[in-house]
């Protein structure tokens, strides 16, 4: 994905190199010298009031790495200590609404609640193997996607699916049945209660969320 500043007119990107550019949508130029992080860019956020851009990569195991830059003052990001450092790659970020947790999901499922502005961690879920991560508007929720335990991949049991959280206790909320839906690549919230999710074979499937379980009440197939 390619995320975009508060007004819609940036967007930045992460290449292979460690480096982040931001272009002016409108003149498609680039309108900064690039950010640079120390291993591939595997994934970006905007906060959400445009003010602040988080970057996060890795190469394997051991190299995973995690930047947020104050767009005012890009020079120096921050980053969190050695001791709470993402180890396995990033793969997701997501900004919450309010822009005081950043959320990061990485290639061995560990995904992790941080401070945004000390970059320290709240809480971390281990071993889901999530690909996507996404806060609902309301600031109590969060969904992500991708495989999460029945099946195997090395030792790790694991199933495909749509996992929605309740922010305040950190435990599920509701799950779509891993019959209904496989491997998650995207997810997005829209209005009234709506889950969006993307998947490898090019459809979007739509979730009606509420309190026991995630209802599919669409699907549509991309070009």
């Amino acid at each position: 994905s390619l995320p975009c500043g508060r007004s819609g007119a940036v967007r930045a990107t992460g290449a292979e190199d460690g480096s982040v550019m931001m272009w002016d949508v409108a003149t498609r130029r680039q309108l900064a010298p690039p950010l640079v992080a120390r291993e591939p860019v595997l994934s970006l956020a905007f906060s959400p009031d445009g003010t602040r851009l988080a970057a996060g990569g890795g190469r394997d195991a051991g190299t995973g790495e995690l930047f947020v830059w104050d767009l005012a003052n890009p020079t120096a990001p921050r980053t969190p200590a050695e001791s709470q450092k993402p180890h396995p790659p990033v793969r997701a970020l997501a900004f919450s609404t309010d822009g005081t947790t950043l959320l990061s999901a990485s290639s061995d499922g560990a995904m992790v609640q941080w401070d945004a502005a000390t970059l320290t961690r709240k809480r971390q879920w281990p071993g889901q193997l999530f690909k996507s991560a996404t806060f609902h508007a309301d600031g109590t929720r969060m969904a992500a996607g991708g495989h999460s335990g029945v099946g195997r991949r090395r030792s790790v049991r694991y199933t495909f699916g749509l996992i929605l959280w309740d922010l305040a206790s950190g435990e599920p909320r509701s799950t779509a049945p891993p019959d209904e839906i496989e491997d998650v690549r995207s997810v997005a919230f829209g209005p009234d209660d709506a889950l969006a999710a993307g998947t490898p074979d090019g459809r979007v499937r739509l979730w009606n969320v509420d309190d026991a379980k995630a209802q599919l009440v669409a699907g549509l197939l991309g070009h």
